[in-house]
Order: structure tokens, then C-alpha cells, then sequence
């Protein structure tokens, strides 16, 4: 039983902190996410839209912004100015870094329900066994209790010792 209670502990922290992992490998993704709509294209990169043409898309503006977007998300977690350069951007939007980290959770979110149904279900069983043990141990304490009181009231049962009937038979 002891065994069982520690390795449903272990398989708790252990999804605890998948949990974390997943949310932090959702980071970057994040962060992207965030930051495309708040980096302009660069001026000089912008292709005038030609006239009447609706739908014309500037392939290499966008392309120029993407890889701005990605240059500024990857430096965020390695180059302290480039942080302190996309959280004013964050800032200047109404945006902090527990935005990041909330749209990392909503990125991450289908497979961390699954984690949660995982670990409800070990904390279940944890809990179980828990209660399992209280109330064997508790049935326990209470036999030992009544034997304790038989014995202090003096109402042990007389034990028949064998060892001192002789061992030759009466005629």
C-alpha cells in the first residue's frame, strides 16, 4: 500500500511539472503570436498596391516583418535590451508578460485538459488510498485500544498454557 501511495505522489509532481514544461515550450509560439500584429512592416519594404487591385498582398513586406517578429521573440528570452524592447511594445498595447504566458496556456490548452483529467485521476486515487490507510489504521488503533482496556480492566481471557498439564495420560 505504501508503495502505491508513493508512486501515485511521484506521478503527481511529475504531471505537475510536464504541465509547466508544456506551457513553456508554448512560449514562443506565443510571444509570435502577439508580436505579428504589433510590428509594422518596414517603410521601405512596402511595395505601393497597384490601383484597382484589392486583393494584392506585398509578399516581401510580409516576409520582412515575419522574420522581424521572429528575430524580436527568439532575442526576448536571450538579450535583455531586446526583452525590455518587446515588453514596451507589450506595454504600449496593454500587454505584459502574463499575456504571453496566457496565450501560451490557450495554445497548449487541449493537451493540458488531458494532463488535467490525468492528474484528477492520481489525486483521486491518492486520496483514496490515503483514506484506505486512515481507516485501517484507524481500525487498528481501535482493536489495540480494546485489547489494551481488557488487559488493564483485567477481563483477558484465561490462555490454557499446555506446558504445565503432565504428559502422562490418567487412568
Amino acid at each position: 500500500m505504501f508503495n502505491g501511495i508513493t508512486e501515485l505522489g511521484w506521478g503527481i509532481r511529475r504531471y505537475r511539472r510536464a504541465k509547466i514544461s508544456l506551457i513553456n515550450s508554448a512560449m514562443l509560439p506565443a510571444l509570435i503570436k502577439l508580436l505579428t500584429p504589433l510590428v509594422a512592416i518596414p517603410a521601405e519594404r512596402v511595395t505601393p498596391r497597384p490601383k484597382g487591385d484589392l486583393f494584392y498582398f506585398d509578399v516581401e513586406a510580409e516576409h520582412a516583418r515575419q522574420t522581424e517578429v521572429h528575430t524580436l521573440a527568439h532575442q526576448y528570452f536571450v538579450n535583455e535590451d531586446a526583452r525590455k524592447s518587446v515588453l514596451e511594445m507589450l506595454g504600449k498595447n496593454k500587454l505584459d508578460e502574463y499575456a504571453i504566458e496566457a496565450e501560451a496556456m490557450r495554445i497548449v490548452a487541449p493537451e493540458l485538459e488531458k494532463f488535467d483529467r490525468l492528474l484528477a485521476s492520481y489525486e483521486w486515487r491518492l486520496n483514496k488510498a490515503l483514506r484506505s490507510l486512515a481507516e485501517l489504521r484507524g481500525g487498528f488503533g481501535r482493536h489495540l485500544r480494546a485489547s489494551v482496556d481488557r488487559v488493564i480492566d483485567g477481563k483477558i481471557l484465561a490462555v490454557e498454557d499446555k506446558s504445565k498439564k503432565s504428559s502422562t495420560p490418567s487412568a
